[in-house]
């Protein structure tokens, strides 16, 4: 079988979508997988499947920084990760003669328009077309695309539907299982995942205070990094110590991926609090599935991703985006019933076990690569309406 080498230089080893997922199920259909992660990701350094490269160089050379040690592994098919190994991609497609796929989870036009506002507007509308570019030329020259949604499916538009397919970044099973009913829950609610001003974390925050302000104590328990946007930390930092919110609020910080499920059973609620902005209006939230795994209900803002697979009182609750006030009675409202937490809970733990598992995106994963490898068509099967 052919040796693939994933290319994932940006974020963490122990991020989901690639080494607990897409190389488990690479390996486990008998592909020789090499993974190349940056130099940092020690923990892994004597797998021998590993390849640790450094980062120094990587986004301002579009990844040709590493072209040396991608060719040294002899791998004819190429998976790139990440938009900043993009120029590298192409190059290996054109001068090389690699079967190059690329794997794309987000809209990096609309994300840099939007979120690199420590650039001026000018700037960030030049770097997003140069983006749209090398996209244009990956959609003529790579073998295929992945992509995490149904919306980016349809944005890459230039990608013909037989070269292209959908992985949706589900939990696996075989690491959330049942959730344990016995672990005693010590926090309210939970938001999970990046973390931003646009991510809606500080309307969360002050609908904490709204309700303490109403006699009701809710607790919330961040999974992530609150700090690391300059804007969310500042509003925090002075927030949360003026209205004495402290001992109502835990952060874990950033934690790896297989820590994720013993952190989250501890919580009854999970938030999904996104902004209506243009990302949002696009892009799924994983938390949604990870939520839903552990027999968490989901109270989200009303988007249109997370409306393809939360259904009203039966998996969850949506609120306005925005909307302080109507998230507060969601909050309360369904707090204040355990039966129903109990009974929505178990609607998405019953969804999870039956379709929107990370083993059913694993088999579509490996039969897009056969497909295409050898030259035959593909069909995406998991286009919307689900619900």
């Amino acid at each position: 079988m052919e040796s693939i080498l994933l290319v994932h230089t940006t974020g963490d080893w122990w991020e989901s979508r690639y080494h607990y997922k897409q190389v488990y199920a690479l390996k486990k259909a008998g592909y020789k997988v090499h993974h190349m992660l940056k130099e940092q990701d020690v923990l892994l350094a004597e797998d021998k499947d590993i390849i640790l490269v450094t980062p120094k160089r990587l986004r301002i050379t579009g990844g040709l920084s590493i072209l040396k040690k991608v060719l040294k592994t002899n791998c004819k098919v190429i998976q790139i990760c990440s938009l900043e190994t993009l120029p590298l991609g192409i190059v290996l497609a054109i001068f090389f003669r690699k079967k190059v796929f690329y794997d794309c989870i987000e809209d990096h036009y609309y994300s840099l328009l939007h979120s690199k506002t420590n650039l001026p507007k000018f700037v960030r509308r030049i770097i997003a077309k140069f983006i749209l570019f090398l996209e244009f030329l990956a959609s003529k020259l790579f073998k295929g695309f992945i992509v995490s949604d149904p919306y980016l499916y349809q944005y890459h538009k230039r990608v013909k539907s037989t070269r292209k397919m959908i992985f949706y970044n589900m939990p696996p099973l075989r690491q959330f299982g049942k959730p344990n009913r016995n672990v005693e829950k010590k926090w309210d609610l939970i938001i999970l995942g990046s973390m931003s001003i646009r991510t809606g974390v500080y309307d969360v925050v002050k609908a904490i205070k709204k309700l303490r302000d109403e006699g009701i104590v809710v607790s919330l328990k961040l999974i992530g990094d609150p700090y690391r946007d300059p804007d969310l930390s500042r509003e925090l930092s002075k927030y949360i110590p003026e209205h004495k919110l402290g001992n109502q609020i835990h952060n874990t910080g950033k934690i790896p991926f297989y820590q994720v499920k013993k952190e989250m059973e501890e919580c009854s609620v999970g938030v999904i609090p996104l902004l209506d902005l243009p990302k949002f209006q696009n892009n799924i939230a994983m938390k949604l599935w990870e939520y839903m795994a552990l027999g968490l209900p989901v109270i989200a803002s009303d988007l249109p991703p997370q409306r393809h697979f939360v259904k009203e009182n039966v998996t969850g609750l949506f609120y306005p985006p925005g909307n302080i006030q109507i998230l507060c009675e969601k909050i309360k409202n369904l707090l204040e019933d355990t039966s129903r937490v109990r009974t929505i809970g178990e609607n998405g733990i019953d969804r999870i076990h039956i379709d929107w598992n990370s083993e059913n995106q694993e088999k579509k994963y490996i039969d897009f690569y056969r497909k295409i490898l050898n030259n035959a068509d593909y069909e995406e099967s998991e286009l919307p309406p689900f619900l």
